[in-house]
């Protein structure tokens, strides 16, 4: 069993597919949020205040979503009942996903300030590989 399975991930190495697959869903998410943004914008608001509202919201997002991984990782430890878990250890882990969150939210900038840049998909798709 396990060497069909090897022998399948050759093949999709060979065949680039695995490439193929990850530069489809990257580009679906950025073509869909230029589609609702040019919906949005015939709204009477300005696009600085729509780009800060969203900016905002992808923040407390990606904070509430690294916030319940944390919490159901500190469940799923006091369910296993593992050795050497203190409250400095529970502490340092709660900074590491709030640096960790805040960096995945730095990270995504670049890339609606690229979207935002060119009016053409094929840079944001080649920034994101």
């Amino acid at each position: 069993m396990v060497n069909l399975l090897y022998t399948e991930l050759i093949k999709l190495k060979r065949a680039k597919m695995f490439m193929v697959s990850m530069l489809g869903a990257v580009s679906a998410p950025i073509m869909i949020f230029l589609a609702l943004l040019k919906n949005l914008l015939t709204i009477p608001v300005s696009r600085v205040s729509l780009i800060v509202s969203k900016l905002i919201l992808l923040f407390l997002w990606i904070t509430v979503l690294t916030l319940i991984m944390w919490l159901l990782t500190l469940i799923l430890r006091l369910i296993g009942q593992f050795e050497g878990l203190t409250s400095a250890l529970v502490l340092q882990s709660l900074k590491q996903c709030v640096v960790g969150g805040t960096l995945l939210f730095l990270l995504c900038t670049p890339t609606m300030l690229i979207t935002f840049l060119f009016k053409s998909y094929v840079p944001t798709i080649i920034f994101t590989t």
